[in-house]
């Protein structure tokens, strides 16, 4: 059910305890806890404090969550998971407790929600170790408590100062874990290159997420250490307008610190601010959240900036730095705004005024209760309002008796008025307006009232014949006053609505008529029966005339009679009493008659010759593959067989009748009126299509590396719709998608394709690039990060087509004629001892940056691979740690 993504210790696997699978309602809230539920096409927090990274990694019917990755924040760590799918619930304690976990549905139903519990992450996986010494030495102190398996591993990149080559070095503990300080000498290990001058530029220690980056010189001087003074000019006021401050800094980057990139970022209101905007060298303002560099220091080096023309507010000056590379620059400063530069802010005053009105109220006459006179002022911001009256000041604008009031708003300080509407007088820099207040004249008078008309029920006949009355209200009551039976087929409904006290009826409604004060409605409905004449029944059926061959429906009310029309067509007219029955589908001009129309010749006419025995053809099922039923059948041609078929739940069902003129055979189970097939979807399910056999494989071919390909489609049933082939690569930060052609009709595809970040002449041959090296100016080449280095490591690789398979993919390795890499001139090598055969092969090539691979240029290839399995005997590896992506 749960995934635990395991922490990356070496050859170490996180165990998880077994599941407990029960049907007993939801899963658990309660302190710790956090639970989703699956609401909308999203997972949707429903009780916890702490909010999680959701992400849904598997779908059914493309959007029914399967499986889902649930990553907690920083801080905390997953110990327990609950999830909940159809009738069944899953729980799992997680032991140790993981940074993130993925979920799967216990069963084939979707998850509907899931919790985890979560436990404080009490251990520091930043903790750091000082820089590499000029001595040639790093030195390590472990904290006591540091989880097993996470020291027995030290990674040094040391860069030749001659020739600028760099290797890694991997110092391993085959006998343990190191604990306390450690003294790490890379000269000492069996891969040291035997340089005379070198320096330490990256270090990795497992169990940290801090990596030390920089350049230490071995036999250099002290390192410079870093420094940073600042100063910061206040805005000042000229002519009424603000003009911008300046901050000047002088900045020492340390020398075991490496270049610095330079920023300066406005915080807002001095509380972080929301949007951050970046300021360039020249004082422009950048888009909010870009980082916009405008100073470039290198190590060791000491550089004076400055800044002008800053809006008051503040500021930080921060330089590039991360969670691996701790040292960040950061310096805060502040540009004051100038005292009283001029008014800022423009009002424009606006007055409401409502009159007193009166108010009907329920059962009691107008003028009793009066909604009270009020005046509302805005558009003020912070200016002073006085409103006086005929009382004198008045505190309560929504009750105002009648009279004058004077409005009058005193602006704040660096506050003007704007547009002001009419009335306003402007004194002194004081607003005021006048505005009156209006008496109300007594409205003594009944509530006029409109009652709705009842609604009414006329049915066919009289036992669903109602009266809808409205419901009693303050308005006034309802009665069905009277029903009588009118005897002409009718029955009339007498409906009276009584206003209640205080209240009248209007001068028109409704009503038929006003009684006493009274509205008065009458209705009539129909008494009558209704009903549909049937068409007769007819058997054509040669040789027995027509009046055998009409059968009339036994209809109450409706009366039939037939005769025949000079054309040969009968006649036949259905009827009712108008007086007792409603025709429902009675023509237009006669509503109590329908008339059908029937030709009867077949049954005047003598009966043809017995007919022919045959043996209906027999149907051709077509069973699909699939798991739902898709069984189609092919029905033969016949101008004697009339074929119909029946989808059931398994299958098809044919059925045949022979056409005039002939019968049926009839052999056991059929008949000679009809035959039947049953056909049974064999619910075969469909074969998966499959890329097994095809591969990809690197390969150096004149200095140049490439990737053979050959990619083998399987589809049997059609399941894919691909033809389109890809070569996807991915170190799990970096992905690269390489296009690879159309596959044939055969569903084969063939050939090869170049190296990400390789390149070749017009000659398609001769190499002109290769991936993770840069060529200098001069015409040398030299080792980078960029131009997809990445791929040379370790990398996953994947064959894409629908479906797709992973395939074993490596950098193409060097050979004797096949370097995979630019020429390099590399200094006159020192004569090397001879090497006795029994001593262990040394790896010819190195651990590049980042973990890459070098070529190898004239080695055993068979040596490395023997080296290689003696590491894992060793239980050795060059491993780059790391516990949380």
């Amino acid at each position: 059910m749960v995934a635990a993504v395991a922490i990356f210790l070496l050859g170490a696997v996180v165990a998880l305890p077994q599941a407990v699978a029960t049907n007993d309602g939801v899963c658990t809230t309660g302190e710790g806890w956090v639970k989703y539920e699956y609401e909308g096409g999203a997972f949707v927090q429903e009780t916890g404090d702490e909010e999680l990274l959701v992400e849904v990694t598997e779908t059914k019917d493309g959007d029914e969550p399967m499986a889902v990755s649930v990553t907690a924040p920083d801080g905390y760590l997953v110990s327990e998971v609950c999830v909940k799918a159809g009738t069944d619930k899953v729980s799992e304690q997680l032991s140790p407790a993981v940074p993130t976990v993925t979920i799967d549905a216990p069963e084939k139903a979707a998850i509907s929600h899931f919790a985890v519990k979560l436990v404080v992450d009490t251990w520091d996986w930043n903790w750091e170790y000082p820089a590499p010494t000029c001595e040639g030495t790093l030195t390590v102190t472990y904290p006591d408590d540091i989880p097993e398996g996470q020291a027995n591993d030290v990674n040094v990149k040391v860069k030749n100062l001659d020739t600028d080559e760099v290797v890694t070095i991997n110092i391993h503990n085959d006998e343990g874990t190191w604990t306390g300080e450690q003294v790490f000498d890379p000269t000492s290990e069996p891969e040291w290159p035997g340089w005379e001058s070198w320096a330490f530029v990256w270090t990795q220690v497992a169990g940290t997420n801090y990596h030390w980056k920089g350049h230490v010189e071995v036999g250099c001087d002290e390192p410079v250490e870093p420094s940073f003074e600042a100063e910061a000019t206040p805005a000042v006021c000229v002519d009424g307008e603000t003009e911008g401050g300046s901050f000047t800094y002088t900045v020492t980057v340390g020398s075991e610190h490496g270049t610095r990139n330079f920023q300066v970022k406005d915080l807002g209101d001095g509380t972080g601010g929301t949007a951050e905007t970046y300021y360039r060298a020249d004082g422009t303002i950048g888009a909010p959240g870009e980082i916009v560099t405008f100073a470039t220091i290198e190590a060791g080096a000491t550089a004076t900036l400055s800044l002008d023309d800053l809006p008051p507010g503040d500021y930080r000056v921060v330089s590039d730095g991360s969670r691996k590379v701790k040292k960040q620059y950061k310096w805060d400063f502040t540009i004051e705004a100038p005292e009283d530069c001029g008014p800022t802010e423009e009002i424009s005053p606006t007055v409401q005024v409502t009159q007193a009105q009166c108010l009907p109220q329920p059962q009691v006459v107008k003028g009793q209760t009066l909604a009270p006179a009020s005046i509302a002022v805005t558009g003020v911001s912070s200016a002073s309002v006085t409103v006086t009256g005929p009382t004198g000041t008045v505190e309560d604008l929504d009750d105002l008796v009648p009279g004058s009031y004077t409005i009058t708003v005193t602006p704040a300080e660096g506050q003007v008025f704007g547009s002001l509407g009419d009335g306003w007088i402007v004194e002194d820099g004081v607003a005021s307006l006048e505005v009156e207040i209006v008496e109300v004249a007594d409205c003594w008078e009944h509530v006029v009232v409109t009652p709705p008309a009842p609604e009414y029920v006329d049915q066919c006949g009289t036992e669903s014949d109602d009266v809808l009355l409205p419901e009693d209200s303050l308005e006034g009551s309802w009665k069905l006053g009277s029903k009588v039976d009118m005897g002409d087929g009718t029955t009339r409904w007498r409906v009276v609505f009584t206003p209640a006290e205080g209240y009248v009826l209007a001068d028109e409604g409704t009503w038929d008529k006003v009684v006493d004060g009274k509205a008065v409605w009458l209705f009539f409905t129909d008494n009558r029966d209704c009903v549909t004449a049937e068409p007769p029944a007819v058997q054509l059926v040669c040789g027995i005339g027509a009046e055998q061959a009409v059968t009339f429906p036994e209809i109450d009310g409706v009366t039939y009679s037939m005769w025949q029309a000079p054309s040969g067509l009968y006649t036949i007219k259905a009827e009712v009493d108008p007086s007792t029955h409603i025709l429902l589908n009675g023509s237009a001009q006669n509503p109590h008659v329908k008339w059908f129309k029937l030709d009867l010749g077949a049954a005047e006419e003598e009966c043809p010759p017995e007919p022919k025995e045959i043996t209906p053809p027999a149907p051709t099922p077509a069973d699909q593959c699939g798991t739902e039923v898709n069984l189609t059948v092919d029905l033969p041609e016949s101008d004697k067989v009339t074929f119909t078929t029946e989808s059931t739940e398994t299958g098809v069902v044919v059925a045949a009748t022979p056409n005039p003129g002939y019968v049926f055979a009839e052999p056991e189970g059929q008949s000679a009126e009809e035959w039947s097939w049953t056909f049974t979807d064999s619910l075969e399910a469909c074969a998966e299509p499959t890329l097994a056999g095809s591969l990809a494989a690197g390969e150096c071919v004149a200095d140049a590396p490439w990737i053979n390909y050959d990619v083998r489609l399987t589809d049997p049933d059609g399941q894919s719709a691909a033809t389109s082939a890809f070569l996807v690569l991915s170190d799990g930060t970096h992905e690269e998608t390489l296009p690879l052609g159309e596959l044939d009709a055969d569903g084969m595809l063939s050939g090869r394709t170049l190296w990400p970040g390789a390149s070749v002449a017009d000659d398609g041959v001769t190499p002109t690039g290769w991936p993770g090296w840069a060529q200098r100016a001069d015409g040398t080449w030299v080792e980078t990060d960029g131009n997809y280095a990445w791929t040379r490591g370790d990398i996953t690789a994947t064959l894409v087509v629908n479906p797709e398979v992973a395939v074993d993919l490596a950098y193409p390795p060097a050979t004797p004629n096949c370097a995979a890499e630019p020429p390099q001139t590399d200094p006159t090598p020192a004569p090397s001892d001879p090497v006795d055969a029994s001593d262990e092969p040394t790896p010819d090539a190195e651990i590049a940056s980042d973990g890459d691979p070098l070529p190898q240029t004239g080695s055993d290839i068979a040596l490395v691979a023997i080296g290689a399995l003696v590491l894992i005997a060793t239980g050795g590896a060059f491993l780059w740690l790391r516990r949380r992506a």
